[in-house]
Formats: structure tokens, sequence, C-alpha cells
């Protein structure tokens, strides 16, 4: 079919607990060689609320500051992304 893509992407986000209170914990499977990469956050207006680098397959990050409501991760590694959504309680 014209204009379709298919996703090469073999890693995929798998976030632990959500929702989430204090500690988001997002671990990326399936990772091969690829050693580094971009955690991005968003809130639900598109607005970039933190951005940081990925050197492992596991992240933490404190997010008990953040208001209540609803967020996107976005991984990026080697050009490929993608995306899940989590709450803040």
């Amino acid at each position: 079919m014209l204009g379709i893509k298919r996703s090469t992407v073999d890693w995929f986000i798998k976030l632990l607990g959500n929702p989430i209170s204090d500690y988001l914990k997002l671990y990326i499977d399936n990772m091969k060689d690829e050693k580094r990469g971009i955690v991005q956050i968003f809130d639900i207006e598109g607005k970039l609320i933190s951005s940081s680098e990925l050197d492992m397959k596991r992240y933490f990050l404190n997010i008990s500051n953040y208001s209540p409501g609803l967020y996107f991760i976005n991984v990026i590694i080697n050009n490929n992304s993608q995306s899940v959504k989590f709450i803040k309680l």
C-alpha cells in the first residue's frame, strides 16, 4: 500500500505502574546494541516537560512534583521513536 510505512523498531517501552504517584519506572525491552537514547515527557497540551538521556534499559524519574493529569512519554533511539501515555495522580 502506498503511504503506509511499517515500523522497523524491534524494541518497545514497558511502563510499570500506571497511574503513577511518585516515581515513573520505564523499561526498554529488546534493546540491543543501542546504547543511548532520549526520553521526553510532554503534558496533555504538547508542552515538553522533561527531556533527558537514556543510557541503559531502565529509566526512573521522580514525578512527585508534576501536577495530576495525563502525560506522554516519548523515547527516541537511533532516530526511531515510541510513545506511551501515563496518568499522574
